[in-house]
């Protein structure tokens, strides 16, 4: 059963930014969906949707070879 949470990551700035956040989530295997919304000047949300459960070293690791910085589950 698919499952969805969205992620907190600062530094996300310009058009480039979600592509290469995007990139580094559909590597992880059971990653179906990935949706950027760029917030500037602040964290912006990332949800992703998997197929099955992602362990949070996973995600934060992905934010940061994306070279951005994980900060949290976002409140909405």
């Amino acid at each position: 059963m698919p499952q969805t949470r969205t992620h907190a990551i600062r530094g996300i700035t310009c058009g480039h930014c979600p592509r290469s956040v995007t990139a580094e989530f559909e590597a992880l295997e059971p990653v179906i969906e990935v949706a950027v919304e760029v917030v500037p000047q602040s964290a912006s949300s990332v949800r992703v949707t998997t197929s099955a459960d992602v362990a949070e070293y996973e995600v934060r690791d992905a934010v940061r070879r994306a070279g951005y910085e994980l900060v949290g589950e976002a409140s909405r």
